[in-house]
């Protein structure tokens, strides 16, 4: 447990450095890599928000990310109801959008090379947050 915990935060601190810090916007200074796949996208993902004491989210929701009809790409939040829209992949970037009960997150995230984690960020109305996503479920 210590060992995941250490390995999040390392991975939330390098996150931060190559996203850029919290409340900036503009492009992503890092791209991902030409050969990840949509396909390497799909599974059940765990998300893991920011560097403990920046953020006061204290929850880590549960995302599914599959095929729909037609092979469009779509993400759904298992842990809760919630609308998410605008689902896109652009330059090997995930971007989509999520309605919660008081507001909208963007995110965007990269998968790079490592099928295990994305690294990105979440934008809400207080500023943009380093996030991780942890594949747990193919």
């Amino acid at each position: 447990m210590i060992r995941q915990r250490l390995t999040l935060i390392s991975i939330l601190l390098l996150s931060t450095l190559l996203w850029g810090c919290a409340g900036t916007t503009g492009s992503a200074l890092i791209h991902a890599s030409g050969s990840v796949s949509e396909d390497q996208l799909l599974g059940e993902w765990r998300e893991h928000w920011g560097i403990p004491g920046d953020t006061d989210v204290t929850y880590n929701d549960r995302y599914r990310i599959s095929r729909a009809n037609g092979g469009q790409l779509s993400v759904a939040i298992i842990s809760r109801e919630q609308r998410i829209f605008d689902v896109s992949v652009q330059n090997g970037v995930l971007h989509f959008t999520q309605r919660t009960d008081t507001l909208e997150v963007r995110y965007r995230l990269i998968l790079p090379g490592q099928e295990r984690w994305m690294i990105g960020s979440a934008t809400t109305p207080k500023g943009s947050y380093p996030i991780i996503w942890a594949k747990v479920r193919e």
